[in-house]
């Protein structure tokens, strides 16, 4: 005797593994104007606005949509409750502070640098735990920062962290996976030329993705970048507003000063690699000069 209801499910199985089948085999990568895009066989179209700065983020990016469309092809729609949104990006800057996992230099940094906040909501409590290794190392050396590996090491982790955690941010933010109202509004917290928020802002879809993705796969640049981001949230201001109990003498002046003088040569070494980024690829600099031309026009006819 035949079992209708498995019949139907077995026949309604098939069909899923056949549409996923034909929307895994439609789609591939394909190189259009420079860039390369995730193209539809079957359409001969690109699919959706985002480029590529290499075949491998493009084929990354495929592959995302081939399980999307799997999923959406096997799983039938079904009624859900209503969920509270996610918190964006800013949201979870602010609210970072109040974070359990914090030690007590961590919280303080988070508290006292919108750096260190928006550190966070990029990447975690991994940079809460390197804060505090940082913050026991100095403590450790009589809070002094000179003649001590155990600060340089903690340093330099948090630099590692950091960079890692932009690049995640930047592919996904290249590869549309986030708002662009919430990554401009979050970088444009961090320190950075003005004419890369201007981008992201007037430069349009292909523009912002070419930026993000070129930016994402400069790790020089953007350990630069972590490196000044750094030097911020461990400046004179926070560490000399932390109470360290073991600490039993402040800081020379002479210290503080190589402090100083350390953040502002990351600063200029960040300002200009980011400078000679732009200037060193031609098709960046033209969608450059293109959004502030748009950003001019748009201040010009408001005024």
């Amino acid at each position: 005797m035949i079992d209708i209801n498995n019949s139907n499910k077995i026949f309604k199985d098939k069909s899923r593994m056949k549409v996923h089948h034909i929307l895994s085999e439609t789609l591939d990568v394909k190189q259009v104007d420079g860039m390369w895009r995730v193209f539809d066989t079957v359409k001969n179209q690109v699919v959706g606005d985002v480029g590529f700065a290499s075949p491998g983020e493009a084929e990354a990016a495929r592959d995302r949509l081939r399980a999307s469309n799997a999923g959406r092809a096997a799983t039938p729609p079904a009624a859900t409750p209503d969920t509270p949104k996610k918190p964006g990006l800013l949201r979870r800057a602010a609210t970072a502070v109040a974070d359990t996992r914090l030690g007590k230099f961590s919280a303080h940094v988070l508290k006292n640098t919108g750096l260190g906040a928006l550190s966070f909501a990029l990447g975690g409590a991994i940079l809460a735990r390197d804060l505090d290794a940082y913050g026991t190392a100095y403590e450790n050396n009589g809070c002094k920062v000179d003649g001590d590996d155990d600060i340089l090491r903690a340093q330099l982790q948090l630099t590692d962290n950091l960079t890692a955690s932009i690049v995640s941010f930047l592919a996904a933010a290249a590869a549309g996976s986030l708002a662009l109202a919430g990554v401009t509004a979050l970088l444009k917290k961090l320190p950075g030329p003005q004419w890369f928020i201007t981008t992201l802002v007037w430069g349009g879809a292909t523009a912002v993705a070419y930026l993000l993705g070129k930016l994402a796969a400069n790790t020089g640049l953007l350990r630069s970048w972590s490196d000044y981001i750094a030097s911020e949230m461990l400046s004179n201001n926070v560490l000399s507003t932390f109470s360290f109990p073991q600490c039993g003498t402040s800081e020379s002046n002479e210290i503080q000063e190589a402090r100083n003088v350390r953040l502002q040569e990351s600063k200029a070494k960040f300002e200009k690699e980011i400078k000679d980024f732009v200037l060193d690829d031609p098709k960046l600099l033209a969608m450059v000069k293109q959004a502030s031309a748009k950003a001019k026009a748009a201040k010009a006819t408001a005024s």
